[in-house]
């Protein structure tokens, strides 16, 4: 079965960035969650749907 892929693509210069999924672990409540993020960002701020507490999660080194 063929997996496809999102993709987020950037009109401004052409260029497209492969849409990935992360499993989080919210830090106040400990609960885990999925996100969508672009494959260029390096941190996103995102709101665990449980608590609504909003973190910056690190995405690369």
């Amino acid at each position: 079965m063929d997996k496809k892929i999102k993709y987020f693509i950037l009109d401004k210069f052409n260029y497209s960035y492969p849409i990935l999924t992360k499993d989080t672990k919210c830090s106040f409540c400990e609960n885990f969650f999925p996100i969508e993020y672009s494959s260029n960002l390096k941190t996103i701020e995102k709101e665990c749907p449980f608590c609504n507490n909003k973190m910056d999660i690190k995405l690369k080194d």
